[in-house]
């Protein structure tokens, strides 16, 4: 299944095979989107990049 949420991020969020969602991105997809753990977005950083990602961890201020 293909993700529908999508979000650009800047590349120093982006580590190895892990990426990092704070302030706004990260409220959006908490607070409106109601994603949970396991769930899968779409993220990019450069252009005609697009990664899908799973929601490994939720924390307060940060989302992996």
């Amino acid at each position: 299944m293909n993700p529908k949420h999508k979000f650009f991020v800047p590349r120093e969020q982006i580590s190895g095979d892990k990426v990092a969602l704070y302030g706004t991105d990260m409220s959006h997809i908490k607070n409106v989107l109601r994603l949970k753990e396991g769930d899968s977005i779409n993220v990019m950083s450069d252009p005609e990049a697009w990664l899908t990602v799973q929601i490994s961890e939720i924390r307060q201020d940060e989302i992996e």
